[in-house]
């Protein structure tokens, strides 16, 4: 176990240090963590949707068996992260707009009194 640690740590830090090394400022160096924490959760949401229908699918082709309780368990702990992380499939957010009237003296009027 101790060896697979000390393996993986060794894999990750050959790969990281040297891009950490050309950073060579914070603002780099905390945008490089950005760019992989990024890639990271696109990875993690990839893989809920697809372990979701994976449950979806075992659920489905054995609806009679032991199976199907095995599908509507991974569904149900997809859906527990969803709304422990507060992952809504509702309808998008939209910001308030700026309405512009155009019969105020200067010309443009923001906000439409």
């Amino acid at each position: 176990m101790r060896l697979t640690t000390t393996g993986s740590f060794l894999a990750i830090a050959s790969v990281a240090l040297p891009a950490l090394a050309s950073a060579q400022t914070i603002i780099n160096t905390l945008g490089f963590i950005s760019t992989i924490l990024n890639g990271l959760i696109g990875l993690f949401i990839t893989l809920a949707i697809v372990v979701f229908f994976w449950g979806l699918v075992k659920y489905l082709w054995s609806m009679s068996n032991e199976d199907a309780h095995e599908g509507l368990k991974i569904m149900f702990w997809i859906a527990l992260l969803q709304r422990s992380f507060n992952v809504q499939g509702g309808a998008a957010i939209t910001p308030a707009l700026i309405n512009f009237d155009k019969t105020g003296p200067g010309g443009l009027r923001p906000g439409g009194n």
